[in-house]
């Protein structure tokens, strides 16, 4: 009889996990049919998820940007740097060959600050382009 009641008393026991369990799936459900009809405080995973992907589509597409820049502005450079070593091979006299390299420095420090203003103004746009999403699936949700 005691053993029977030790046994009742682990199903009962075994039971009340079991009855946690269900009641936490059952508030999990209730709580995701909530935020998918648009009731909850933010948005579903499967609109995060597409707000991402679209986020990361505009990533790699300024990133892709970005780096043609910079080849483009290395490719720019590096024939002016040729040019002007040309330049200075066939120099005469000692202040034709100061003055090259004087103009050089003045001209490719112009160049790169310029290219680096650009390339910054590039990086801000992709951020901002790359929130934009995510602006989108907010304001949906929130209307």
């Amino acid at each position: 009889m005691a053993r029977q009641a030790r046994k009742a008393q682990g199903t009962h026991e075994a039971a009340e996990p079991q009855e946690t369990q269900s009641t936490l799936q059952v508030e999990n459900r209730d709580a995701t049919k909530e935020a998918g009809n648009g009731a909850g405080n933010g948005f579903t995973n499967d609109e995060a998820l597409a707000a991402m992907v679209r986020a990361n589509e505009v990533l790699l597409q300024g990133m892709n940007e970005m780096q043609r820049e910079i080849v483009e502005f290395g490719n720019a450079r590096l024939r002016e740097d040729f040019e002007v070593q040309e330049a200075l091979s066939q120099c005469q006299d000692l202040q034709e060959a100061f003055r090259l390299q004087a103009d050089f420095a003045q001209k490719a420090f112009q160049q790169y600050s310029a290219e680096t203003a650009k390339l910054m103004e590039l990086s801000a746009r992709i951020g901002r382009d790359c929130w934009g999403p995510f602006t989108e699936a907010t304001r949906a949700t929130f209307q």
